[in-house]
């Protein structure tokens, strides 16, 4: 099996990846109360770009609480603060 395209460069439009290793979406369980992004998701995230993963594909987002589903409603979601700029973490 031939793997030297997997460590080359590739675009998605515009985008350019720095290699073909894609860490799909999954279910962390990592969102803190009320759904918020925590230092947990983002050192995973960190973790993951700073170990070659060339793309990250984020986990399921809610926009409002009712579709923060899984264990305890702690779906990753954004925050009440939509549309004004400030992110789920610091709403």
């Amino acid at each position: 099996m031939e793997l030297s395209n997997l460590f080359s460069t590739s675009k998605i439009g515009s985008v350019r990846i720095k290699n073909r290793i894609v860490r799909s979406a999954t279910f962390s369980h990592m969102a803190e109360k009320y759904g918020y992004i925590g230092e947990r998701a983002l050192e995973l995230n960190k973790n993951l770009a700073q170990g070659g993963t060339g793309l990250i594909i984020t986990e399921a987002t809610a926009i409002d609480p009712g579709g923060a589903g899984g264990p305890r409603g702690r779906r990753p979601r954004f925050g009440n603060d939509v549309g004004t700029g400030k992110s789920g973490r610091n709403a």
